[in-house]
């Protein structure tokens, strides 16, 4: 890349740019001589150093033995007020531990109770169920004897009926019979009167005494 010069008056000083790059650009900065005949500024003097006494250098020493121990005390106050800080912080969280750990045996101790509780009630539950299956066989022998003997009261009464509709139907028949038997008979009867009768008019005829 080419160089490029360039010459910048700016009052009292020459700004001259000697490269100019992407990543930048260098200056050269010459500052002009003082106008309006300005005198040209004295040499610096040396100030003669100051002698210092024994009595300076130990109360400079006892000013920074004592700013000393103050850093040191305000160092240790600090260290308590952070002990205080960790101690009060333990303290909380000790309490916070025994709060919880009392809340938590509080908790187990309900459930237990609820355990054992449930546990009673379900022991309870089987016993009565046990029971009621021993109860049973004896149960269901006295229904089946109950409904036996209802079954034969009901049977008898039955037979009892069969019987006497039985009865019935054979002194009907029997009076029926015997019904019939007598206007047989009767029919005969009276046949043999008209026999008889028809005899004694025959023989009335024939002039024979009838008796």
């Amino acid at each position: 890349m080419a160089m490029e010069q360039r010459v910048v008056n700016i009052k009292e000083m020459e700004v001259k740019e000697i490269d100019k790059r992407k990543s930048g650009e260098a200056f050269e900065v010459l500052l002009k001589p003082g106008q309006n005949g300005d005198a040209a500024p004295s040499p610096l003097k040396c100030t003669p150093k100051k002698e210092i006494s024994i009595s300076e250098i130990q109360l400079k020493q006892q000013a920074a033995e004592e700013r000393r121990k103050a850093q040191q005390d305000a160092l240790v106050n600090n260290l308590k007020a952070e002990e205080e800080k960790i101690l009060k912080a333990k303290q909380k969280k000790a309490e916070a531990n025994d709060t919880f750990m009392q809340w938590a045996q509080e908790q187990l101790l309900a459930k237990m109770c609820q355990y054992q509780d449930n546990h009673m009630a379900h022991l309870q539950s089987k016993i009565q169920k046990f029971r009621e299956l021993n109860m049973k066989p004896d149960e269901i022998r006295e229904k089946v004897r109950h409904e036996i003997d209802e079954m034969y009261g009901n049977l008898d009464e039955k037979i009892q009926q069969k019987l006497l509709e039985s009865e019935q139907r054979r002194e009907n028949m029997l009076r029926q019979v015997r019904e019939k038997q007598q206007e047989k008979e009767n029919h005969a009867q009276q046949v043999r009167q008209k026999k008889l009768e028809d005899n004694c008019n025959i023989n009335c005829t024939n002039g024979i005494n009838c008796a």
